[in-house]
């Protein structure tokens, strides 16, 4: 072997033993480091990718929501027998719930409205344009998602969610809701953006609809020519694009499931050794201080140890002392408290959901409403509707429990579409729902009856022999949740006894 020839002292052997050691950790801290500076890439992207999914998977929501509310209107007596008169007093309700809806209207094959709730029925109106996708709704019987246009009535920068409205088995109107920019705005805004990124929403056009940075000065600009051309080759990866503001980012552009509209993400363009040296750049030079530090010690131990046995060799005699020292070891603790407390707050989030529904359970609902009730304003009343589904029973056994589950789900879908942001929506358990609402007092009763009448039309529109039997309760100043709870279980008795249905106040 090479080293066969050398004859060096202990201390160079020592010193050489030290470096060759040292090789190896060396070999694998560039390894690592390069895996590092890969993986932090990697994480970023899928970061992005994931939160764009999620806007988009949110944005979907919200359009299938208003697509449900016209599905129902469409069903409706009034739509089934092409009574636009009665479908335009139902839009009018609904626009008093849904307060991101600028207007709902019905068009005509060529474009003319025949109505618009932003104007009395019957009143002559603007022919307004039609987008490719809305044509859909003719040719196909499609439900739509338009780009981005500006209301021919209320002047206002809006999208539409389009359905058609049939005289079997032709399609003679498209019913559309007409969505403004502030719908989108309020979906960016409940994400917990980083500092630095830079989203968003893009209609089929590539025209800004909603953005989370400078939206009054960039909504209605079309996005920059990078993310216009991934878009236009479907190209879903990671790119290099810039902001409207001409800063540089790492993009990611996601499309909003079923719908030719787009979530469009930018991360500043940083470079991932940067990133590293930003993150570790003091661990970096402490490992290179430890390592100097080392070769040192290895250093004056070689030093003693060798002076030691030279001596020893040299007079024979023992060597007081031990050339070697005890060190202590050095331990690392991983901090993982800030990682356990977020695992632990998503498990209880999940539990505090009714697994099927998604809507609150039980015991969160009596937590809450309890709260609720004792902390409910003078000049508000409180009142609670208590639903009772009607054939469900029949349903399950005719076609299964999964049809059942599945009613179950649209049901609290239902709930949720048919009250207020501020109400507190519920399943109680098995086909029992519950809903907790405030008003002022002159106003409460006929809240609680539309409210009450929506259910009642939303649920047999379900179809499959499906009904709903509705107790409402008003409550009395300082009254108990389990009083109240009874007093509307009561009501909803009477309706059964009513003819199933329908609805009884307590």
């Amino acid at each position: 072997m090479a080293l066969t020839g050398l004859r060096l002292s202990l201390r160079l052997w020592l010193l050489l033993a030290s470096l060759v050691s040292a090789l190896p950790l060396l070999v694998f801290a560039l390894y690592t480091t390069s895996a590092l500076v890969h993986q932090h890439a990697a994480q970023d992207q899928a970061e992005m990718t994931k939160h764009a999914d999620a806007v988009g998977a949110a944005l979907r929501t919200r359009m299938d929501a208003a697509s449900n509310v016209l599905q129902t209107m469409v069903t409706s007596e009034a739509g089934i027998g092409l009574d636009l008169l009665g479908v335009y007093k139902h839009a009018r309700r609904v626009m008093l719930l849904q307060p991101d809806v600028v207007a709902i209207t019905a068009v005509a094959p060529d474009g003319q409205q025949v109505f618009n709730t932003l104007r009395p029925f019957a009143d002559p109106l603007p022919v307004s344009a039609m987008s490719v996708q809305e044509r859909r709704v003719f040719s196909h019987g499609e439900v739509a998602y338009t780009p981005l246009y500006t209301g021919a009535v209320s002047g206002l920068r809006v999208m539409a969610v389009a359905v058609p409205l049939r005289d079997d088995p032709r399609t003679v109107y498209s019913l559309r809701m007409n969505l403004g920019t502030g719908a989108f705005s309020s979906v960016l805004d409940n994400q917990p953006w980083p500092a630095t990124w830079t989203v968003a929403v893009l209609d089929p056009n590539g025209i800004i609809a909603a953005r989370n940075r400078d939206a009054g000065r960039f909504v209605g600009q079309r996005a920059t020519q990078p993310v216009l051309d991934a878009i236009a080759r479907r190209n879903y990866e990671v790119i290099d694009s810039e902001t409207k503001e001409g800063f540089k980012v790492r993009a990611a552009v996601r499309p909003i499931p079923g719908t030719d509209w787009f979530v469009a993400i930018g991360s500043p363009k940083i470079s991932p050794w940067q990133l590293l040296w930003d993150s570790l750049g003091g661990l970096m030079l402490g490992g290179v201080m430890c390592l100097a530090l080392g070769w040192l010690g290895a250093l004056l131990i070689a030093r003693r140890v060798g002076g030691q046995l030279s001596a020893a060799a040299a007079g024979g005699k023992k060597v007081a002392g031990s050339p070697v020292r005890e060190i202590a070891e050095l331990r690392a603790q991983a901090d993982q408290s800030a990682e356990q407390a977020q695992q632990l707050t998503a498990q209880l989030s999940s539990a505090q959901r009714d697994a099927l529904t998604g809507l609150p359970t039980r015991a969160v609902f009596v937590e809450h409403a309890a709260r609720l009730l004792a902390q409910c304003p003078r000049e508000h009343g409180c009142a609670l509707l208590f639903m009772d589904l009607d054939g469900f029973k029949a349903l399950n056994d005719r076609l299964g429990h999964q049809a059942g589950d599945d009613a179950l789900v649209r049901v609290g879908q239902l709930l949720v579409q048919s009250t207020r942001g501020g109400d507190l929506c519920a399943r109680l358990g098995g086909d029992e729902f519950v809903v907790l609402t405030q008003a002022p007092h002159e106003a409460l009763h006929d809240q609680c009856d539309l409210m009450a009448q929506r259910l009642v039309k939303g649920t047999a529109a379900l179809g499959q022999g499906l009904g709903a039997s509705i107790g409402v309760a008003i409550a009395v100043r300082d009254q108990l949740l389990d009083d109240l709870l009874e007093a509307a279980d009561q009501a909803m008795y009477a309706a059964k006894r009513a003819g199933r249905n329908t609805h009884r106040f307590y």
